[in-house]
């Protein structure tokens, strides 16, 4: 498994108790939320597009400005994932 897919395991995990109501740190949720941040401007398009399944599969209204900055992606399959979910 890459590190980045171990990332994301543990970040789906992280807002997963986040958002059941589950005790999470504000020093995690801070580092999540930055790393998060980071990888949907990573240089890596796999990075990209782990991201934005992520964020297209959240359904929370805070996603809606990172997907729309990813709408705009070069890669055509980030963007397509931005747009559809």
């Amino acid at each position: 498994m890459k590190m980045s897919s171990c990332w994301w395991s543990a970040s789906r995990l992280a807002w997963w108790c986040i958002q059941e109501g589950n005790a999470v740190t504000e020093r995690t949720r801070n580092r999540v939320e930055a790393r998060s941040i980071g990888l949907i401007s990573s240089p890596n398009v796999e990075d990209r597009r782990a991201a934005t399944e992520v964020l297209a599969g959240m359904n929370l209204e805070r996603s809606i400005p990172h997907l729309i900055t990813l709408v705009k992606d070069d890669d055509h399959e980030v963007s397509l994932i931005a747009r559809t979910g």
